[in-house]
């Protein structure tokens, strides 16, 4: 808890918020507190986030849609480097002329509800840094190093370069949903 800046107390705070925001109760996050089952950790990239929340971004939204559902109904932590925020904002606002600031912050506060952010230091950015040969760009290094610090199962993208690349096992939210449907079954046997 220490190494993400929790407190015991603040850790029992969020466990009682997400019971409450999953609408079921602790019998959906109990399997977890007894180690029964633990959850993926998928470190989603700003363009499967973008592709989710702007449906005009087809066939990607279909596609992210059907992955984040899936990934919500096993349990899956959500993840995205927190510099993400800015550039689905960015995305989003340019996207749409009239009210791209409303629904850039609307898809901002989206994407905090079912995500979590992965922070970001001068570690991180060290470590994101030493990747500039794998990628040309920032953002993508960083989110390597993000799903380092998260120890993320996998990252998530559609880009073919990340997923040529990635640092962690990679696969596209079309590829991960056959994952996710494996592990769901997985669990009921």
């Amino acid at each position: 808890m220490a190494e993400l800046g929790l407190t015991p107390s603040t850790a029992v705070r969020a466990l009682w918020e997400q019971a409450a925001h999953r609408g079921k109760g602790m019998e959906t996050i109990a399997p977890l507190l007894l180690g029964q089952v633990s959850p993926m950790r998928l470190l989603v990239c700003t363009d499967v986030w973008v592709a989710f929340l702007d449906a005009s971004k087809q066939p990607y939204n279909s596609q992210a849609g059907v992955f984040i559902s899936q990934a919500q109904a096993v349990g899956a932590e959500l993840l995205y480097p927190a510099t993400a925020l800015k550039d689905v904002f960015t995305a989003l606002a340019e996207s749409d002329d009239t009210n791209g600031e409303t629904a850039a912050w609307r898809a901002v506060d989206r994407m905090r509800a079912i995500g979590t952010a992965v922070g970001v230091d001068e570690a991180d950015l060290m470590l994101a840094c030493q990747y500039r040969g794998l990628t040309t760009e920032l953002s993508d290094s960083i989110a390597f190093a993000a799903a380092e610090r998260a120890k993320a199962d996998y990252m998530v993208t559609f880009d073919e370069q990340l997923l040529r690349r990635s640092t962690v096992a990679a696969l596209a939210p079309q590829d991960l949903c056959a994952v996710l449907n494996a592990r769901a079954a997985g669990t009921r046997a």
